[in-house]
């Protein structure tokens, strides 16, 4: 129960009143008394508890934040998830588009195996489409090939109107392709993004 201010005792005193408090007997309390901080210090009871609920709060505050930047690298960082393919043996993959955004053809790298492939993804017809000077990063010698031509039959001629190629999908193997692909001299060019195949720059 609230204590009342009752004024000031003989001696000087600050009084306060328990309004009825069993265990002062509703009597007047001297809070400047020694004998009376009895009634103001918390029990070890009390203490303890006190202390379970700072730390149950601190730990729950540190989970949560631990799992919301964890959240967010596995969401955000290319390193993380090119050691999961790795790791898992998934496989990650580019693909090649024309201006109207149609599939041409799709590379597929697995990096644990050490393999990669070509394929054509157009819908398939009767028209057979040439694709030419495909860069291909060797996993196995780490370095740059070129496969000089892909033939693949689809329902259109896919380059007819313009023979830009695009690159989507895997950003590691995208950046590979673009600048291989735009290369004078892909087998020798320094500035041909390799960094997806490589395990001490991406697999960190």
């Amino acid at each position: 129960m609230v204590k009342k201010y009752k004024g000031f005792g003989k001696g000087g005193q600050l009084l306060f009143s328990n309004g009825g408090n069993k265990m002062t007997g509703g009597m007047e309390v001297d809070i400047f008394d020694i004998s009376n901080l009895k009634w103001w210090i918390p029990t070890v009871q009390e203490i303890l508890i006190f202390a379970c609920f700072v730390f149950l709060t601190y730990w729950l505050i540190t989970i949560y934040k631990y799992n919301t930047v964890e959240n967010k690298v596995i969401q955000t960082s290319r390193c993380y998830a090119d050691n999961h393919a790795l790791k898992a043996g998934n496989q990650q993959y580019a693909t090649a588009t024309n201006a109207r955004n149609a599939p041409l053809y799709t590379v597929t790298y697995n990096l644990a195996a050490k393999q990669s492939s070509l394929e054509c993804a157009c819908d398939s017809g009767t028209t057979v489409n040439t694709f030419t000077n495909i860069p291909i990063f060797d996993l196995t010698t780490n370095s740059v090939t070129i496969v000089p031509q892909k033939q693949c039959t689809c329902d259109t001629a896919l380059l007819s109107a313009s023979p830009n190629v695009y690159f989507t999908g895997y950003p590691g193997i995208v950046k590979f392709m673009n600048t291989a692909s735009k290369s004078a001299n892909p087998l020798d060019d320094p500035n041909i993004d390799t960094t997806y195949f490589l395990p001490t720059s991406t697999l960190s």
